[in-house]
């Protein structure tokens, strides 16, 4: 028996650009997006992280993706969290094109400070719907 293998494409580049752009025409440009945390560190940055992945369908992936926030008080955070959250519920992005499925909520924005600095931090994790592709 023989079947084609795919894969779910590297979507987290222009999930970045896609939040990046996103959080710059909001007011927050400047403010780092990147999957690590930034050296030296930041008083404001956003990290993306792309968790889990789950295939309910041949031709499409459905790819968990976190994205924490950290800011300098815990109202900063809350805020930058919760535009950090609506702009992934609501990526279209296209290079490769995914999209927020209407459950694309799995984890609201809700305050979480880091336990290794103690910054301020806002958590969210979303679903986004991604086409795979043959490897």
């Amino acid at each position: 028996m023989s079947g084609e293998a795919l894969a779910v494409p590297d979507f987290l580049p222009a999930f970045l650009e896609w939040l990046r752009g996103g959080l710059a025409a909001r007011g927050w440009a400047g403010v780092p997006v990147a999957t690590q945390v930034p050296n030296p560190r930041p008083p404001r940055f956003a990290r993306v992280r792309h968790d889990a992945t789950a295939r309910p369908h041949l031709a499409l992936a459905v790819a968990t993706v976190t994205v924490e926030a950290w800011a300098a008080s815990e109202a900063e955070a809350d805020r930058l969290g919760a535009v950090c959250y609506a702009l992934a519920c609501a990526a279209e992005i296209s290079d490769p094109w995914c999209y927020a499925p209407r459950d694309a909520t799995v984890l609201g924005p809700h305050p979480s400070p880091d336990p290794d600095s103690g910054q301020d931090r806002s958590v969210c994790a979303v679903r986004l719907a991604v086409p795979v592709e043959p490897i």
